[in-house]
Order: structure tokens, then C-alpha cells, then sequence
């Protein structure tokens, strides 16, 4: 075989492992996409009555969430359970919920932990800012995208690829009303034993502005990720704005000492309204911030 010859060879074995690597790339990205819109799809749906906390319906998507958590083959967290059930004022009336926990557990020296709440706030009332109130909330990026993420994420870290840290996956129920269950599992300690690297909590991610592309962080006092990480990050399809801290679910843990990572796409006109459906998510843009935080663990 001559040498041009033999290039020639070796420049097609090339070009068909690229259409092969790039096959693969377009099927996982439609996997990934189809079920990021099942999750969410039926999180949002009207049969759920949009997750009040306390409520039958919230107990429902309690059960889908630990059932991704089990086809997803997480360790269930507490003991032989993956759920950690509180009990929490609404209204004045005590109620009761659960948070929900699986993890990876890779024998590593330290943990890496997510959190997303799945509850939303029903049929609205005094937290509904839509003029008719006393409709379904369907919550689809508050938070069906945050647990969605949560979901890929606990698929993709379990692949074997990410081996560096053990990873704990949270879904927190009853945030809605106070914070309730971020605060009944930091109070719990249950996370004390655990060297945690970051806790990186992920709301109403699925609305990644097409125009701007904008993702807002925002870190605790203390943050196992430098800023240079946020800066060194170049992707035309995610621009990184920081902002401050806001309360949210990973507040108690803060409090109590935790590093902390805030990511969320924004708030919008459809914030707690009848409007949060799931046809205005924008699934790419939910992928880009799943590979935003792949991208973190990659480079820690």
C-alpha cells in the first residue's frame, strides 16, 4: 500500500469514527430530551394538581421521583428508605411530607450533593400571582425542571465516568411554604457524616432565555468552586451571569455551614401562575445546564 494510499485510508477510518461519535452524540441528546419532557410532563400535568405540599398529590409525585430514583439504581439514603418524612405548619395546620433522597456512592472521599424540591403550590391561592387563583398550578419550571435535571444528572453520574466523588441526590418536598424540608434534613444532621464537597441546589432551571442564554450562580460564603471555574467556561449556547445569594433550599444548609452553589435560568411572567406549563420549557436549554454542571464536576 503506498503512503498516499494508507493516508487516505486512515483519513476515512477518522471520518467515520467522527459520523460515529457524532451518531451517538445526536441519540443520546434526543434520550436525554425525551425524558427530561416525560419528567416534567407529568410532574406539571393536571392530575397532579400542581404538588401542594401536604397533599395527596404532592405524596404522588413523591412516588414518580423514588421510582426514577430506583430505575436509575441510586442507594436509597436513609437506612433502607429513600424517604425522610417531617411534619411542617401550612396555614397553621400541621401537615405532613417528605424529602427524598438517593445516592451514588463511589467509595470516594467526599460527596457531592443536588437538591431540587418537586412540590409547587396547588390550585394557587395567596402564593398564586394570577388573576385566577383558584386554578391548577402546573409548576412545570417551579420545579419540574430542577427535579427533571436532578434526574438526567443521577443517570449520567452513575454511568461510571465520575468516579472522583460520591453523589447524593435530594428532592425536597414542602419548599413552597417555608423551606420546610431543606430545613427538617439540615436540622436532621443526617448530612454531618458526609464530607460535602458542594451542595448544588437547582431551581426552575428550564426557561434558558434564547436571546440572552443567561444562567445565574450564585455561591455561599464558602464555595468549593473558584470563581476562575465560572469565568474559564466558554459555551456559545450558556452565558454565566453571577448574582447574590437568594433563600432558597440550600439556605438552612448554608446556615449551618455547607458550601453552596445557587443555579436557576431566572424568574418569569409565568412565576406561580396557571401560565408555568411545560410547553415553555425549552428542553435544550435544560440540557445545556445539565452539561454546565457536568462541566463542574469535571473540572473539580
Amino acid at each position: 500500500m503506498t503512503i498516499n494510499n494508507l493516508y487516505k485510508k486512515i483519513l476515512f477510518l477518522f471520518l467515520i469514527a467522527g459520523s460515529c461519535i457524532q451518531a451517538s452524540a445526536q441519540s443520546c441528546e434526543k434520550k436525554d430530551l425525551k425524558e427530561s419532557k416525560y419528567i416534567i410532563d407529568v410532574l406539571s400535568s393536571d392530575s397532579l394538581k400542581g404538588r401542594l405540599a401536604g397533599s395527596a398529590d404532592e405524596k404522588k409525585a413523591a412516588d414518580i421521583i423514588v421510582s426514577l430514583f430506583r430505575k436509575n439504581k441510586l442507594i436509597p439514603f436513609f437506612k433502607d428508605s429513600f424517604r425522610y418524612p417531617f411534619r411542617f405548619l401550612q396555614d397553621s395546620v400541621s401537615c405532613t411530607s417528605a424529602d427524598l433522597a438517593g445516592m451514588i456512592n463511589n467509595n470516594a472521599d467526599s460527596t457531592i450533593v443536588f437538591i431540587a424540591h418537586y412540590d409547587h403550590i396547588g390550585m394557587g391561592g395567596p402564593r398564586s400571582k394570577s388573576l385566577t387563583s383558584h386554578k391548577i398550578h402546573p409548576g412545570a419550571d417551579d420545579n419540574a425542571s430542577g427535579v427533571a435535571a436532578l434526574i438526567l444528572l443521577s443517570e449520567k453520574l452513575n454511568s461510571g465516568k465520575y468516579k472522583k466523588y460520591n453523589y447524593l441526590f435530594i428532592s425536597t418536598g414542602a419548599h413552597e411554604s417555608g423551606l420546610w424540608g431543606a430545613k427538617a434534613l439540615a436540622d436532621s444532621g443526617r448530612l454531618a457524616s458526609l464530607k460535602i464537597k458542594c451542595i448544588i441546589n437547582l431551581d426552575m432551571v428550564g426557561r434558558l432565555d434564547t436571546q440572552t442564554k443567561i444562567l445565574e450562580y450564585a455561591t455561599g460564603d464558602q464555595s468549593s468552586f473558584p470563581e476562575s471555574v465560572f469565568k474559564s467556561y466558554s459555551n456559545e449556547s450558556v452565558k454565566l451571569v453571577k448574582m447574590e445569594l437568594p433563600p432558597g433550599d440550600h439556605t438552612p444548609f448554608s446556615d449551618k455551614g455547607f458550601p453552596v452553589l445557587f443555579l436557576t435560568t431566572g424568574s418569569h411572567e409565568d412565576y406561580h401562575k396557571i401560565s408555568d406549563t411545560a410547553d415553555k420549557i425549552n428542553y435544550k436549554g435544560l440540557l445545556q445546564v445539565i452539561g454546565f454542571v457536568e462541566y463542574l464536576i469535571l473540572c473539580r
